[in-house]
């Protein structure tokens, strides 16, 4: 049975069946424990654990500032998004587009004030087909 080795040596399945399950955040607690020891090569454990060291010194900053829960992984979706319709105008969209079911973004954009495709966008999306 092969053991798992540095970057380009080959891992065999029966060695990858046969490992216990271990779970992501206690595979980068591992690693970042042994990171932060002073006689540490972090490139050396990168290639080990397969990891870029840019990965690597992103989970030490975030061991540092949240602790082990700063090793969960972490949404991608953006805090803020500038060019989103605030609430208000989808509200008032929705409730003209329900005031007048037959109408579309044209006689929308009269009433309300705003850029046809993103009527069209809000009616679709949150609206539904009446």
């Amino acid at each position: 049975m092969n053991r798992p080795g540095l970057a380009g040596e080959s891992i065999s399945w029966e060695y990858l069946e046969s490992r216990p399950e271990v779970s992501i955040v206690s595979s980068r607690l591992e690693f970042v424990t042994l990171a932060m020891s002073k006689s540490a090569n972090i490139r050396v454990l990168c290639k080990r654990f397969r990891v870029y060291p840019r990965t690597a010194y992103k989970w030490i900053k975030r061991y540092e500032s949240d602790g082990p829960a700063g090793l969960e992984n972490q949404s991608r979706r953006p805090h803020y998004s500038p060019k989103h319709t605030p609430k208000n105008i989808e509200s008032q969209i929705l409730a003209v587009r329900d005031q007048h079911p037959s109408w579309g973004g044209r006689k929308i954009q009269d009433t309300v004030l705003q850029v046809r495709p993103t009527i069209y966008t809000i009616i679709l999306n949150i609206g539904g087909s009446s």
